[in-house]
């Protein structure tokens, strides 16, 4: 598959499924299932993701729901540093963290007008594979080449 500008059917499907919840989501309301989380901004997908550790989708989230200071944990925080603040992700990724409580109170506050959705998978592989074919279809602005 190509890595077209658009979201095609694969991202179709997804999207039918992972719909966009608002923030902050109830602590019971991520399962600990393995799966794929979509980030939303006003209605877009931007980043996605697979939970794939013992605490699935909960497990995963909860390093990208985190406020501290290092962003080192969560790609997805040190994209959005990068994006909003200029900050290279190598600069916000590292650790200790040289972030300073304002720069990161701009990348919680702006993750936090965010929505998420998710697919619940049966198993690891399922999830790895949802993922790969997402980012094979189409790379969301703030996922890694």
């Amino acid at each position: 598959m190509t890595n077209t500008k658009s979201p095609g059917d694969q991202w179709k499907v997804a999207l039918s499924i992972a719909k966009p919840r608002p923030l902050p989501i109830p602590r019971g309301g991520v399962p600990t299932d393995p799966g794929v989380y979509i980030w939303y901004r006003d209605g877009h997908p931007i980043y996605v993701g697979e939970a794939l550790g013992a605490e699935g989708l909960r497990g995963r989230l909860r390093k990208h729901f985190a406020k501290g200071r290092d962003l080192s944990r969560s790609t997805l925080r040190a994209s959005v540093a990068a994006a909003q603040l200029g900050v290279p992700r190598s600069v916000a990724r590292q650790r200790p963290s040289v972030m300073t409580v304002e720069q990161v109170a701009v990348v919680n506050q702006w993750l936090a007008d965010c929505e998420l959705g998710w697919i619940q998978c049966d198993g690891i592989k399922e999830a790895h594979e949802w993922e790969l074919s997402l980012r094979g279809e189409w790379l969301p602005p703030l996922n890694l080449v």
